[in-house]
């Protein structure tokens, strides 16, 4: 059985020796790697700051896209106001020309829609007809009063 073993042991690949390295040799090792990590990331800093440099135009420019979008946003509001106004003056103009009542006291009054504007007509005019006639002077009590003519111009 010793034999067996031996013949074991005897086949097995010989160990090398481990290498030391002297004190100059690791330094040198360690260097080299440094060097070649710094090399790595040499343009880092610069790199950075185009980042950063990117980053901030593309906020100012996000701000301005923000600022030209709220402002035109106003203006269409704006726009869409004057051409309801235009649109309602419009109504009113032809509202009070077909009832006969006065466009600035029609403009006065709320609605927007023509049958609300027709609405506030029909009411100024039952309102003016439900009006007692203006008074007449017939006496000749003096002044510059004419018989059978009204004292008050008509307004409407």
């Amino acid at each position: 059985m010793s034999e067996g073993i031996e013949t074991q042991t005897q086949g097995a690949p010989e160990e090398k020796p481990e290498r030391t390295f002297t004190q100059a040799e690791v330094e040198e090792t360690v260097k080299e790697r440094l060097a070649r990590e710094r090399k790595k990331y040499a343009d880092y800093a610069a790199l950075k700051a185009k980042a950063e440099k990117f980053d901030e135009a593309e906020e100012a420019a996000k701000s301005d896209l923000q600022k030209a979008t709220e402002r035109a946003d106003k203006l269409q509001k704006e726009l869409d106001g004057i051409r309801a106004q235009m649109q309602r003056d419009g109504i009113v103009a032809k509202v009070a020309k077909d009832f006969g009542v006065d466009a600035e006291i029609l403009a006065a009054m709320n609605g927007a829609t023509e049958d609300e504007v027709s609405e506030n007509a029909r009411m100024i005019k039952d309102k003016l007809s439900s009006l007692p006639a203006y008074p007449t002077r017939t006496d000749d009590g003096g002044g510059n009063a004419r018989r059978g003519k009204p004292d008050i111009p008509i307004i409407f």
